[in-house]
């Protein structure tokens, strides 16, 4: 009985110790079944600077690969990636690359667009006509002069003094930025719901335009020439007259300075010499009502008188005398202008009695 329970305990020692070896086999090292095998794919690109083995491939943003190895061959690179087989669905036969930075100054990596049709099998080859190369940092430093770059590195250099200890400053800027990303929206959503009248108004304006080169600028610009030629003849004029006003106002104002009491005193006489000129002016007219009555015996007695005077013959001049009647019992004395010896002469004109008194 001892021999054959020694048998079984060693048989079931062996086959635990069988079962812990293949279990740490399927742990450290897996299957590799067909369906677990990465996809391997060559890229063609032309020049795109340093591309490091295990560098990372991407697609849509997630890591899916990493580059195995880079080669070179007639004038361009071959780079050898390894996808994971999870993702080797997505790619397709139309699958294009880029090689891109990870970010400014980042290390650069494989991008790979997936495309839409066919499959692509295992060690196939994206041409170069698919795959693009994105000029990173480096490169354009590279190109420039030395001098150039120094002038760069000392900007970074003192970019980095000057933002030194101001981080807390350039958090509070960027969240104010970001805060007023809303007003900026609101102001993008006003424009929106006014595009009909932004585009009224750029008809508009573009209808102006049209308007203004039609018109006929170039008459206006000589009618305008030719007024301003007008003014810089009448300038001269112009300025005599202004001189001659400053010189009259001048002299005023010398006249007045000084005089200002005497001023006073005018006027405050003004209404008194007033009151007396109305007076004599009622007594002139009290006289002329007076005189008028008797204008037309004045007026006979001036001809008369010149009818008296007036007489000539051969020995000369003579003077006229006639015995005017009284009206004692007689009849009365007629009325000027009648019953007289020259009550026959034409009645004289006012125009005519002026210039037998002035002498015209």
């Amino acid at each position: 009985m001892k021999p054959a329970r020694f048998k079984g305990a060693r048989l079931v020692g062996l086959l635990v110790a069988t079962a812990a070896f293949t279990f740490a086999i399927l742990v450290f090292t897996p299957f590799s079944l067909p369906w677990n095998h990465p996809l391997h794919l060559q890229l063609q690109a032309g020049a795109y600077g340093e591309l490091n083995p295990g560098a990372w491939v991407e697609l849509s943003g997630t890591r899916v690969g990493s580059v195995d190895n880079v080669r070179y061959s007639n004038g361009y690179a071959l780079i050898g990636v390894s996808i994971d087989p999870r993702y080797a669905d997505r790619l397709h036969a139309d699958t294009a690359a880029a090689i891109r930075p990870h970010g400014l100054l980042g290390p650069n990596y494989v991008f790979l667009q997936g495309g839409s049709t066919g499959s692509l099998p295992d060690g196939a080859s994206i041409p170069l006509s698919r795959t693009t190369v994105s000029t990173d940092f480096g490169q354009v430093l590279n190109s420039l002069q030395p001098d150039v770059r120094a002038n760069l590195k000392t900007i970074f250099v003192e970019l980095g003094r000057a933002a030194d200890g101001r981080g807390a400053a350039m958090n509070a800027a960027f969240l104010a930025l970001g805060q007023s990303s809303s007003d900026v929206s609101t102001t993008t959503t006003v424009l929106h719901n006014r595009a009909d009248d932004l585009a009224g108004l750029i008809s508009a304006s573009e209808q102006l335009d049209r308007d203004l080169q039609s018109a006929p600028i170039d008459r206006q610009i000589a009618d305008t020439d030719l007024v301003l030629s007008g003014l810089v003849q009448v300038e001269d004029a112009i300025g005599s007259g202004i001189d001659h006003t400053a010189a009259v106002t001048q002299e005023l104002d010398t006249a007045l300075s000084g005089n200002s009491a005497n001023l006073a005193h005018i006027l405050s006489k003004g209404p008194a010499t007033i009151d007396q000129l109305r007076v004599v002016a009622s007594e002139l007219d009290g006289v002329i009502v007076g005189v008028n009555p008797a204008l037309p015996c004045l007026m006979q007695a001036v001809l008369e008188t010149k009818s008296a005077f007036g007489g000539q013959d051969g020995n000369g001049h003579y003077v006229r005398v006639q015995v005017v009647p009284t009206g004692n019992g007689h009849a009365p004395s007629p009325p000027c202008g009648t019953g007289s010896p020259t009550s026959e002469i034409p009645p004289i004109h006012d125009q005519e009695l002026i210039s037998l008194f002035l002498g015209n």
